[in-house]
């Protein structure tokens, strides 16, 4: 019986990687101890920069990554490959019964392929210079999203904040100033866990943790001047970047980043230009609509369990709008002040 193409990349470039040495590092991903190798130390760091906020461990792995510098090309024909989706500069293939997911990134060569029966992801760079912006802000992104997703956390496309151990996720759709807030709320002496991906986990009927996966951000380049400092910090995105810079933030602020908290607050940035920066209640249907139905993480599925989750974390928390206008020094200030007059 012929395997599909997702299984044949995984298998080649698992074969590829047999018997070789690796470099580790260990940490713990969402509570979930994970294994990061790689073939070469300077490839292993490039990867753990994004990963470098979360707490070291000793643990057996739960997830194990290996990652190997090798050509790929010469490797791997993929225009021998059967099928597949190219959306923007990525290419899919997902088996029948979703076991097997690979992917690779047109633009650098590199492949990243996971079989989640087993726990484990696989992928082959060409190069640490051919590494795309992308790889390095996100490392193996869409498979080690694929296997969270299997162990009941929701990613969403949200920024999360904490003041004082109470968690602010910032949602909404792309362009809503989600990256302003959570930018401008570090700044201003918050907490972070996350500028886009946010892993939410329910721990109750009512209560939901937020946890983080990157330290990296997205920003894009004629917005730096916003924030004053951290221009020197950013690192110039490639073509597959679209024109956005990064910044890997727990190299800025090395005391400032949390691997989870629990979420209180849903706030729903939206960009006023000229205006006054405020903060005020939001209805629920508000917050469902500009939340629940696009904060989703799409990936090879979109199943009604991932939606209801979000559904009741909008009916779980106290919802706001936040008008980010002219001075963005008062969204930390606003922000201080809505936890603080809580606890008081």
């Amino acid at each position: 019986m012929a395997i599909s193409p997702a299984e044949a990349l995984y298998r080649q470039i698992q074969e590829s990687l047999r018997n070789l040495k690796y470099h580790e590092r260990r940490f713990l991903l969402a509570g979930r101890p994970v294994s990061l190798q790689a073939t070469k130390e300077d490839l292993l760091e490039h990867l753990y920069r994004a990963f470098d906020h979360l707490p070291e461990t000793a643990a057996a792995p739960e997830l194990t990554i290996r990652i190997g510098e090798q050509h790929c090309a010469d490797l791997i024909n993929v225009d021998a490959l059967d099928g597949g989706q190219t959306v923007g500069g990525h290419r899919f293939w997902v088996s029948a019964d979703n076991r097997y997911f690979s992917h690779t990134l047109l633009s650098s060569g590199s492949f990243y392929c996971i079989d989640r029966a087993a726990n484990e992801i696989v992928g082959c760079v060409e190069s640490v210079d051919r590494m795309s912006t992308f790889e390095r802000a996100k490392p193996v992104v869409r498979p080690l999203l694929l296997w969270l997703e299997q162990c009941g956390l929701t990613p969403v496309h949200a920024g999360m904040v904490s003041w004082r151990g109470k968690g602010i996720l910032f949602g909404g759709r792309g362009g809503s100033g989600k990256s302003t807030a959570s930018l401008s709320s570090l700044r201003a002496g918050l907490n972070m866990l996350a500028e886009d991906y946010t892993l939410l986990e329910r721990a109750g009927e009512r209560d939901f943790i937020a946890h983080s996966l990157y330290n990296s951000a997205w920003v894009e380049a004629e917005h730096l001047h916003r924030f004053p400092g951290l221009e020197q910090f950013a690192i110039p995105g490639d073509e597959m970047a679209k024109g956005k810079s990064i910044l890997l933030l727990r190299e800025i602020y090395p005391d400032r980043f949390l691997p989870s908290t629990p979420v209180w607050y849903l706030v729903l940035p939206q960009v006023c230009p000229g205006g006054q920066t405020a903060l005020r209640r939001a209805s629920r249907s508000e917050a469902l609509k500009r939340f629940a139905l696009e904060s989703l993480v799409t990936l090879t599925r979109l199943g009604t369990a991932e939606l209801n989750r979000l559904v009741a974390l909008v009916h779980s928390v106290d919802c706001y709008w936040l008008d980010l206008g002219r001075n963005l020094d008062q969204v930390g200030v606003l922000l201080k002040n809505l936890v603080d007059g809580d606890e008081s």
